[in-house]
């Protein structure tokens, strides 16, 4: 990289670095951060201009921590500091005025997530619109979305029936508990439209009876033209009988045909004439008709339901006045289409010039809108666009992350795009690079077999192989090391045999490892608790993500009840559950001392004046402190870290969650709904001195490493499409013989859950520094896996 960033950039550019597993991704950003303030002269308006965008909290926590350690570095001249200062042309003295530059204007020192960088965006062009004042975005989507759904279920006795009979019909769910699975369906089917902004369709409705019988007749018509010509003529495979019946021969490969001289053996191909040819053209176009209609009319309830959530849901906001995370990408384009240039900067009150942005294939379509908007008025003004990403690990596709945005960047921008492959691979040794080289440089050359096993005949998703995998060797980085690696490939079906290797090998790494070196990495929730209990019982101390939720720690559940209490005082529950935290631990029997229709905090001012005192000095600081300044306040006040001691780091950590969501200036409500939607995501980190196993989700994995990786079931296969949303049709059931119209959508769907599944396995295998277990299955990708490992071997 030390050529890229000397002689080799100059403003304004684009760069897209293409970032394999361990090629030093994070390292790069903070150099490319340090290379910018090397060209810009120390100043508050240059440390502005600078935006760098990540996707999580902690990897924003890294990427500041970085940067800082690396100022440090080259201020303080040692040898790592004078290599990165070398590298970038960095001066010792103008990087001690950068760093007192940020550290007195920190709030400045702009590194944080796309998500709350475009909510400030929100937040402040909102200002100039016609937005209620109160206007804030509801984060407890899924709440509010479950309650409107229990209410169809309620209220709608009918088409709760209508809907029962259209799901067993169409997904055939086992089981006897069927309502939380319909719940579920309706909840992603919600969550889709809404994040895609598909319209609802309420059109007149086809009469499938007319196109039915109109498909008959010309069946009918078309074979009895023939007869009329001459009374024995042949057809092939029968094909006469599917015409008269078309409906109940709707996959008959006949349709497929573009004459109908192909559907006539050869003697009797002369008698086709203008309306024969005519009649079948008709018939084609009839039974497309008629098949869209279908798929139309099986998911009809389906359609109603959501029609009518997404009704009741406009009656809610409009009445509450918030937006919904799904839906807040939508006002901040309007807003950016309708306000001219100086107008939005004025409003801003920021000129942004740089941008860098992490993990560029998890982005979106909508958030690259509205990013690009910015990004094209800097490279205007001589700025400057950095990219960082890899396709082969884009696993949140899902969730509308659209990695072909960073494949095809040069379409956006007239200014040339320059490109930087990261060749080193930092984090494993040789022999699991060797590994992951051998086995992903097959995939491109073994397409058909993808094909076979994931989705075959989908040129879309072999389109998407190739530019994926295109870039998947890599070095091992120029240093010394005498770790000699490994990597283990195992067939194993059964699950009790799976679960005997897994325990078998564990044993045996114990002779050479700590156990917190080892992680067990599973496709599925469901595994990772599974795999937790068996080692457990099997005496091998083991941890997985819910081990260390924030939300298990008593102190914080208290602290929420604390702030939901400040929120919303006149609830007796909040202060109750927050009672143990004061100094004076008050007895919840007060509770049951008060007079029934009076709230707890006004009993309190009757009976007990100085605990009353005390609560309203609290609520009196709600008016002008910030959600963390009260966290602050009341941690101090009521000796919380002395009395909790052993809490500490979730203490911290909340403090740091309260901080980095950039709620502050909201209303206190916000970080509360905030934290009613996200709290399930906020996981304290692994303390480094506990001595057991990790296990994770492959997802959760994601941006880890670990000394020893165990892969242990490795057949996962991608989701079966049985619902999709079409741009003009609304939502359709999947079902062969598909409409045309449908077709380009479900091989792009496939595709996309397909390259997924495909995507995880690299990820997977390319978490290990040292050590590397596979156990495969016979099914799924592990079935890909088997034969490339096959192909290895030979």
């Amino acid at each position: 990289m030390k050529s890229l960033f000397t002689s080799s950039l100059s403003y304004p550019f684009i760069l897209r670095i293409r970032a394999s597993a361990g090629a030093g991704k994070t390292y790069t950003l903070m150099q490319a951060f340090l290379w910018h303030l090397a060209q810009l002269e120390p100043s508050l308006e240059n440390l502005k201009s600078l935006v760098a965008l990540t996707f999580t909290n902690k990897a924003t926590k890294e990427m500041k921590s970085r940067i800082i350690k690396g100022l440090k570095e080259i201020i303080l001249g040692t040898p790592a500091g004078k290599k990165l200062a070398q590298e970038i042309g960095f001066s010792s003295s103008k990087a001690q005025r950068w760093l007192e530059l940020i550290f007195e204007h920190y709030a400045s020192f702009q590194v944080k997530t796309i998500d709350s960088f475009l909510f400030s965006l929100l937040s402040l062009l909102g200002l100039d619109q016609n937005w209620p004042k109160n206007l804030f975005v509801e984060l407890k989507e899924t709440l509010i979305l479950e309650q409107l759904i229990d209410n169809f279920f309620r209220n709608k006795a009918p088409q709760s029936e209508e809907l029962f009979t259209s799901y067993l019909n169409i997904e055939k769910p086992s089981g006897f508990y069927l309502q939380p699975k319909l719940k579920s369906r309706i909840m992603d089917l919600i969550t889709t439209r809404l994040a895609n902004r598909v319209e609802k369709k309420e059109g007149t409705e086809v009469d499938l009876t007319s196109l039915e019988q109109k498909l008959n007749t010309l069946g009918l018509d078309l074979v009895e033209s023939i007869y009329q010509k001459d009374s024995k003529a042949e057809w092939k495979y029968s094909w006469n009988n599917n015409l008269k019946d078309p409906l109940t021969n709707l996959n008959s490969s006949c349709f497929s045909k573009s004459s109908v001289k192909e559907l006539l053996k050869k003697d009797y191909q002369g008698l086709v004439e203008e309306r024969e040819e005519t009649l079948f053209a008709q018939i084609k176009e009839t039974r497309n008709a008629y098949l869209l209609a279908l798929a139309k009319a099986k998911v009809k309830s389906y359609t109603q339901i959501c029609n009518y959530l997404e009704k009741e849901l406009a009656k809610l906001q409009s009445q509450e006045g918030f937006l919904l995370p799904s839906k807040w990408y939508a006002p901040l384009l309007t807003c950016l289409e309708e306000f001219n240039l100086p107008h939005i900067f004025c409003l801003l009150g920021e000129r942004w010039k740089h941008f860098l942005l992490d993990e560029f294939q998890d982005t979106s379509l909508e958030q690259w809108q509205i990013l690009k908007f910015f990004i094209e008025n800097s490279l205007s003004e001589g700025g400057s666009l950095i990219l960082v990403g890899d396709s082969k690990q884009s696993i949140y596709i899902w969730r509308n992350a659209n990695p072909e945005i960073f494949n095809q960047i040069e379409r956006d921008f007239s200014l040339e795009v320059k490109d930087c492959l990261l060749e080193y691979n930092w984090r494993s040794t040789p022999e699991v690079i060797e590994f992951n080289n051998n086995l992903f440089s097959q995939v491109r050359e073994k397409l058909d077999l993808i094909l076979e096993n994931l989705a075959k005949d989908n040129n879309e998703l072999k389109e998407k192989i190739q530019t994926f995998f295109a870039e998947v060797k890599q070095k091992p980085a120029p240093k010394p090391t005498n770790i000699q690696g490994k990597t283990v490939y195992l067939a194993l079906e059964e699950q009790e045999e799976i679960e005997r290797k897994v325990i078998s090998t564990l044993k045996e790494l114990q002779k050479h490892y700590s156990l917190k070196d080892i992680a067990i990495l599973c496709r599925r929730n469901q595994e990772v608790s599974h795999f937790t209990s068996l080692l457990w019982q099997a005496d091998l101390p083991a941890i997985s993500e819910n081990s260390l939720l924030l939300e298990t720690s008593r102190v914080i559940r208290g602290l929420i009840s604390w702030l939901s209490f400040l929120d919303s005082p006149l609830e007796d529950l909040y202060l109750l559950g927050s009672f143990f935290l004061l100094k004076e631990n008050p007895d919840v029997s007060l509770y049951s001392q008060k007079e029934s229709d009076k709230p707890l905090l006004l009993a309190l001012k009757e009976n007990h004046p100085e605990l009353f005192d005390k609560l309203a000095f609290y609520l009196n600081q709600t008016s002008y402190l910030s959600c963390y300044d009260l966290v602050q306040l009341f941690l101090t006040e009521e000796d919380i870290y002395g009395r909790f001691p052993e809490h500490l780091p979730f203490i911290e950590y909340f403090l740091e969650l309260i901080f980095t969501t950039n709620l502050d200036f909201l209303p206190l409500s916000s970080f509360l709904t905030f934290w009613e939607e996200r709290k399930t995501e906020q996981f304290l980190e692994v303390p480094e001195n506990l001595d057991a196993l990790r296990l994770l989700t492959i997802h959760s994995a994601k941006g880890l490493e670990f000394p020893v990786v165990i892969v242990p079931k490795i057949d996962w296969e991608p989701e079966k499409v049985q619902l999709l949303y079409l741009p003009q049709e609304g939502l359709v059931r999947i079902k062969k013989p598909y409409a045309e119209e449908i077709k380009p959508y479900l091989e792009k769907e496939q595709a996309q859950k397909a390259i997924e599944s495909l995507n995880l396995l690299y990820v997977a295998l390319t978490r290990a520094e040292r050590e590397l277990y596979c156990f495969y299955q016979d099914r799924g990708v592990g079935k890909i896996l088997k034969t490339l490992l096959e192909k290895e071997a030979c």
